[in-house]
């Protein structure tokens, strides 16, 4: 069976989001995806809340839609999504180093705080990168810079390129989506599959492959938008900065129409 899912979503669990889980599941299967990948904001939550998010995943999952329970955790101003999580870890190590088989660590829009480093990525035992981040990337094409890193990686370790779209309100909805083929509707079986790079990140007619690849004569158009896009949220961010520092408040429903198309 062929299904689609979202991954990097935080609800009010987290201290910036503002949708429940139940309402999560709502709006995403009315959209049409099977599944969800949460990963809500470790400093946020307690040994106990992460229990209870495990919890209430299991209690919304059914026959026709999965949400599998992560965290986005904070380390050296790296950010790292563990998808997959059971409860039995207790530090940051752990969440990245131990649990179960099918456990996925991705290193989170990479790119947020300038290009990164091949020796900091050596340091983490990660699966793979967000090489296309709604919020950072935007939500029409992956970043190009994102697309070469992987690439290179790939040379020497078996690393996966990864999508999210940063969920923590409707306007971060519509972008790219995770798909793939299963057997068995299960969350083992969803993270075995992503685990082994078995799906593709697709929106619209771009399709990108787990190893960064483009179909047909995406890649061009991918190399010219992909800057200009970021370059576009870089100025964005700028001018709600400056916003911030004069004090101004622009209303809000044009924020949120400016981010929903971007």
């Amino acid at each position: 069976m062929q299904i689609k899912g979202v991954s990097h979503l935080h609800s009010k669990y987290s201290h910036d989001g503002e949708i429940s889980l139940a309402e999560l599941k709502e709006y995403f299967k009315e959209k049409g995806f099977q599944f969800l990948l949460l990963t809500e904001h470790l400093h946020d939550v307690s040994e106990q809340k992460i229990r209870q998010i495990i919890d209430d995943c299991r209690l919304l999952s059914d026959r026709e839609f999965i949400i599998i329970p992560g965290l986005e955790l904070k380390d050296n101003n790296k950010h790292f999504l563990i998808i997959g999580i059971d409860g039995s870890q207790n530090n940051i190590e752990e969440l990245i180093k131990k649990s179960p088989p099918n456990k996925i660590v991705i290193w989170a829009h990479p790119f947020f705080t300038g290009a990164p480093r091949e020796e900091e990525i050596k340091e983490y035992p990660i699966d793979g990168l967000e090489i296309w981040n709604s919020v950072y990337d935007g939500k029409t094409f992956p970043r190009w810079q994102a697309l070469k890193l992987l690439e290179k990686l790939r040379q020497r370790k078996n690393l996966y390129g990864f999508c999210g779209i940063d969920f923590h309100r409707f306007s971060h909805a519509g972008g790219p989506y995770l798909s793939l083929e299963l057997q068995n509707f299960s969350q083992d079986d969803i993270l075995k599959n992503l685990k082994t790079g078995n799906y593709s990140m697709e929106r619209g007619n771009l399709v990108v492959g787990p190893d960064g690849n483009l179909a047909g004569g995406q890649k061009t158009k991918v190399k010219l938008m992909s800057p200009l896009i970021c370059w576009m949220l870089g100025l964005v961010r700028f001018v709600s900065w400056l916003a911030y520092v004069l004090k101004i408040s622009p209303p809000k429903k044009i924020k949120e129409s400016i981010r929903s198309k971007l």
